[in-house]
Order: C-alpha cells, then sequence, then structure tokens
C-alpha cells in the first residue's frame, strides 16, 4: 500500500498485518503501485518486481517491495503506473503523471523517457494483452504500444478495472464499459 508521508505498508498475510517497507525509498508520498506479472519458472535469477510512484518519480523494486531504487525523477507527480502483461519479456512500464506527462520504459523498469505526443496529464493506465489505455482530465486514449496514442470519444477515467468481459473505466460520473 503506498501512503501519503509514510511510504510503502507491505503485507504477507493478506492485510492482517503490515510493515513498513522503505528501505532506499527518498520520497515517502506514494502515489500509486504496480506489480510486474509473475515471472517465468524457467527465468533466473528469480525476481519478483514492483513499482511505485512518487512525488518525485519511479522507483522499482526487484524483491517484492522489500526494497527500493530510484529509477526515474519526473517533472511532476507519478499519479498511476502500468506494468506490460509480457514484461518479462518486452520490459516495458508506464508511469503517468500529474503535468509532466507519460513516460516509458522498455528495459524492465530501469530507465524512462518521456513519450512525445502523449496526453500531460495522465490520470489512469492499463495494460492489456491487446494494447493499453490512458485517460487524461477529457476522455480514453488508446495505444498498440505504449508511444502512439489515439483519443477515443469516451469520457475521462480515474481508475481501469480489467475483467473477462472488457474493461470497466470509474469516472466522476459513475462506473462505464470502455468500448
Amino acid at each position: 500500500a503506498g501512503t501519503a508521508g509514510g511510504g510503502v505498508l507491505r503485507t504477507t498475510n493478506r492485510g492482517r498485518h503490515w510493515s513498513v517497507c522503505n528501505f532506499g525509498l527518498f520520497d515517502f508520498d506514494v502515489l500509486a503501485l504496480a506489480w510486474a506479472p509473475v515471472q517465468p519458472a524457467a527465468l533466473w535469477p528469480p525476481v519478483q518486481v514492483a513499482f511505485a510512484g512518487a512525488l518525485g518519480g519511479v522507483y522499482r523494486s526487484p524483491n517484492g517491495g522489500r526494497g527500493w531504487k530510484q529509477v526515474a525523477t519526473t517533472p511532476a507527480p507519478v499519479l498511476t503506473l502500468a506494468v506490460a502483461p509480457d514484461f518479462h519479456t518486452s520490459g516495458v512500464v508506464l508511469a503517468g503523471t500529474e503535468g509532466g506527462g507519460l513516460w516509458h520504459a522498455d528495459d524492465g523498469g530501469y530507465t524512462f523517457a518521456p513519450v512525445p505526443g502523449a496526453p500531460q496529464i495522465v490520470n489512469a493506465l492499463l495494460a492489456r494483452p491487446d494494447g493499453w489505455l490512458l485517460s487524461d482530465a477529457e476522455r480514453i486514449w488508446r495505444s498498440a504500444d505504449g508511444l502512439t496514442w489515439t483519443a477515443t470519444n469516451q469520457p475521462p477515467a480515474l481508475t481501469f478495472l480489467a475483467t473477462s468481459d472488457g474493461v470497466l473505466a470509474g469516472g466522476m460520473d459513475g462506473v462505464y464499459w470502455v468500448e
């Protein structure tokens, strides 16, 4: 769990007990967390990759959130993160900021660069096997690769939820299906 001023809290027993896990974290206002998919058993060394978005950038953890290293400094707070479903082969991670645009990594989340032409305010991100969704303050955007974005006519969302029936978006006016 990300906290406002307390860093990252981690649980190993489904939320009954929480531990502070801030080793390597310099910014304790954590606004977003994202986990990479489970690593295939054949890959070595074994890692449990997690990302934290904070006021000043992106942090990466190779050990399930026990320790952190800052991998990107952004010009605005990181509000949302998304990790590609094929992360262990593509290495793609996106970070959306509040006024500093969209940031992209394709090396396992070690280095991030701004995405030209993407919205400057990114409120929500979602990675799916068939592409990416992004919401700014005005609408939802789609991308096949996370680098080139096309605006849709759908209203903005504050969060996305992938389900077996499609994607739900939660916005100021309620919940709706993304077309």
